[in-house]
């Protein structure tokens, strides 16, 4: 089964989010369109090392990562996911990213997080977001 790591980076009432060019299909109808940063965890990375990459490619923010919410197989797709709580390295700019996968990046307030997903939000990461 496929490991990923997703980045949940919060900042002043706001959560990070990318939005999918490719939407996927998952079981009990739900669609991934909206979700955190993240990817594939690579050979002899960590998932510290592999979310920092992840959220930097795909976002072009350099983050921190501070700690594991949660692992899980996930219920509506066939992966192993690691939530991991990150900061935003305020001392660096975010750089440009031109990665094909994303359509677009936002910061969503954390109240409106229901909005944008679809698939079931893990029950740790909603804790941590306080919903």
């Amino acid at each position: 089964m496929k490991r990923i790591v997703l980045a949940v980076v919060v900042r002043d009432g706001t959560v990070l989010m990318i939005e999918r060019r490719k939407k996927e299909k998952g079981r009990y109808g739900s669609i991934l369109s909206w979700t955190f940063p993240g990817g594939k965890i690579e050979d002899n990375e960590t998932v510290f090392d592999a979310v920092a990459r992840e959220a930097l490619e795909e976002t072009g923010y350099s983050v921190n990562p501070k700690s594991i919410i949660d692992e899980r197989q996930h219920d509506s797709f066939p992966v192993h996911v690691s939530y991991i709580a990150c900061e935003v390295d305020e001392l660096s700019e975010p750089i440009e990213t031109n990665d094909p996968e994303i359509f677009s990046i936002k910061w969503i307030k954390i109240q409106d997080i229901k909005n944008y997903i679809t698939s079931n939000l893990n029950e740790q990461v909603r804790n941590y977001l306080e919903l």
